[in-house]
């Protein structure tokens, strides 16, 4: 039975009716969502048939908004450490030391000694807390240089602030001839765990500071000396500071000359002219000394050392955490090229320190391309290329070729979205090679261009070799997914051949990938700039390099080199010169690419706005930038990415 309400509307059908209202936005949902998804496959189907329809280029895009934005910038502002949390994840630290005191009272114009730099990448597994100590440049006006007390003879020059030594005037009664040893600077560090200088994971040293004498001789000025490095800058041995000490110099009546654990000696003696001006803080700060008579004294000091914790022995009563261990590190003294923070390179740190904490934002191979939403600013993309295929069966051990490295730097206007392709190694265990014997047989190349290499062998012939396939190029792309899209690449090489007979002699190692060409056996069988190598190919007909894609041998009866050539800009060829088993030898290397403005290959448009600067394209057979630290000379196994705010 039907009730009604006061106005005569049945209650039961205005709740029906709103059923049926909450079931068509339901559907209508669903749909839009199907919808969205079916868009989002289809750049994925785009980018896997973009190289070549490989069975084996699985998965769809999915936009992922970085927050590789998060980039702090640490100046000095005051003799106080700034705290910062870090959520997990994995960032690069640096920091720059500050410069010592330098003379700003008229010509000739003295210099403190520039402040260090140290780097290193650090990944955070929980909530951290951190603190960031900028070193202090001491700062002393024309004015105050004029002013009759602060010339008088003991006058102290205050050291920057976080360990810079303090300076001195040295000056017999009211001579008219006195000198103003300045202070040194602080040294800029990076604390987890604790605020004092025990707590120190990353140190970059302070500068010395200069000694201006009151006659206006050039000779008679000295300089500032540089901090940073594992050991500062000194005019005399062993009063710049090092890993393990303050220097050992003679620092005579100096009682507080002495370096110490993070903190520069000091000039107290203006009387013994102990070289009046202060050292640079640091990790161990440097030492105020004497050596030699007269003038020369003033000349003893040193900058501060820097600091990077990497896992070695500390001073006694220094505990620091084996999980806050820094990779890919370096400390450079103020003396050598570093980083500048406002981009490029300069020689040494002016002025008071500086600190950077930059979230990097990694990808390994994972059999697709991925897309992220970079916000808009200056980042530095890095790629490495896939290695070509080796064999694990057994010895001899056949290496496939090394894939290459590109970097560049680029400034997006705009939020962007970017698809990260990370190139593959084909993997082949003991088990498969043991199988997959018969004539022909294919061996597949690795996933984003490899080529594939082939089984020559004449029938059942206990006689044959294993062309393995070619490793992947790594690349990013702007405004697509198909190869037209890409911005950087790095090559990947070509795969090894194992030939049935253990003799060394009858094996073939891959050829590298990257560069503005990939490395060959022979002239024009690799990737360049333009094509996929020149060389004859014989009756292969798919053994010709193409954009994106390494050339594959097929036809294994003519032993045209049948492992498959790497992927790159443009991928490799395979090949056939001379006769008999040299065959096997001709494929070659994928090339690198950066874009910046060049010439580009019929029918691919790049815009202008995406072009990289300081960019650079390395082969696997140099050294390049190691992702897990240091350098080494080629990328083996798969390829990878890094991007890294710097801007």
């Amino acid at each position: 039975m039907i009730k009604l309400n006061n106005k005569g509307i049945a209650i039961s059908s205005i709740l029906y009716s709103v059923l049926i209202l909450a079931m068509l936005l339901m559907f209508m949902t669903l749909a839009i969502m199907a919808n969205r998804q079916t868009s989002l496959r289809r750049i994925g189907n785009e980018a896997i048939n973009s190289i070549g329809e490989r069975d084996y280029a699985v998965g769809s895009v999915t936009l992922e908004l970085l927050e590789i934005s998060n980039r702090r910038d640490f100046s000095f502002a005051g003799e106080s450490c700034q705290e910062t949390i870090l959520t997990p994840g994995k960032y690069f630290l640096e920091v720059w030391g500050a410069q010592g005191g330098s003379w700003v009272g008229g010509n000739p114009q003295v210099a403190g000694g520039h402040g260090g730099y140290s780097g290193g990448y650090i990944t955070i597994t929980a909530t951290t807390p951190v603190l960031v100590c900028v070193g202090e440049q001491p700062i002393y006006t024309a004015d105050y240089f004029a002013t009759d007390a602060n010339n008088a003879a003991g006058h102290v020059f205050r050291g920057g602030w976080n360990g810079g030594g303090s300076g001195v005037v040295h000056r017999n009664g009211n001579n008219a001839n006195f000198s103003r040893g300045l202070g040194g600077g602080g040294g800029t560090d990076i604390r987890i765990g604790g605020n004092t200088i025990n707590h120190r994971i990353i140190v970059a040293g302070g500068g010395s500071g200069g000694v201006r004498h009151s006659g206006a001789t050039a000779g008679n000025q000295q300089a500032g000396y540089a901090g940073g490095g594992t050991a500062g800058q000194t005019g005399s041995a062993n009063y710049a500071g090092t890993q393990t000490n303050g220097g050992t110099g003679a620092i005579g009546a100096n009682v507080m000359g002495r370096g110490q654990f993070g903190v520069g000696g000091s000039a107290t003696n203006q009387n013994q002219q102990h070289g009046p001006a202060g050292a640079g803080g640091g990790w161990f700060g440097g030492s105020v000394g004497v050596s030699g008579n007269n003038t020369g004294n003033r000349q003893q000091h040193g900058g501060g050392s820097g600091f990077v914790w990497t896992g070695q022995s500390l001073p006694s009563g220094v505990t620091l955490n084996g999980s806050h261990q820094l990779t890919g590190t370096s400390t450079i003294v103020g003396t050598s090229t570093m980083p500048n923070p406002n981009g490029g390179t300069m020689t040494g740190r002016a002025g008071h320190g500086f600190a950077r904490i930059t979230a990097v934002q990694e990808y390994s191979f994972s059999s697709r391309c991925r897309a992220e939403l970079l916000p808009s600013g200056q980042y530095l993309l890095e790629a490495w290329g896939a290695q070509g295929g080796s064999w694990v069966g057994g010895n001899p051990q056949i290496a496939g070729g090394n894939g290459g490295y590109s970097r560049g730097i680029i400034t997006l206007t705009e939020e962007t979205t970017i698809f990260i392709c990370v190139g593959g190694q084909p993997i082949y265990t003991a088990d498969y090679f043991a199988v997959n014997t018969a004539a022909g047989h294919v061996f597949r190349g690795g996933w984003n261009g490899g080529g594939n290499g082939v089984m020559h062998r004449n029938g059942t012939s206990t006689s044959f070799a294993r062309g393995l396939g070619g490793g992947g190029g790594t690349d990013i792309r702007i405004g697509g997914t198909t190869f037209d899209h890409r911005i950087i690449v790095a090559g990947g090489g070509s795969g090894g051949v194992r030939h049935s007979s253990t003799t060394a002699g009858n094996q073939q190692v891959g050829y590298a990938g990257g560069g503005t060409t990939g490395q060959t056996g022979t002239a024009n069988f690799a990737g360049t700039q333009t094509n996929g190598g020149t060389g004859a190919i014989g009756a292969n007909t798919m053994g010709r390099g193409q954009f994106g894609i390494g050339g594959s041998a097929t036809n294994q009866s003519q032993q045209h080199g049948p492992a498959g050539a790497g992927g790159g800009w443009f991928g490799g060829s395979v090949g056939i010169s001379g006769s008999g088993t040299g065959n096997r030898q001709q494929h070659g290397g994928g090339s690198g690419f950066v874009w910046t403005g060049q010439a580009l290959p019929s029918g691919v448009t790049l815009e202008g706005r995406y072009q990289l600067t300081e960019a650079s394209t390395t082969i696997g057979t140099s050294s390049m930038p190691n992702p897990n630290g240091g350098t080494m000379t080629g990328r083996a196994g798969h390829g990878f990415v890094r991007i890294s705010r710097v801007g």
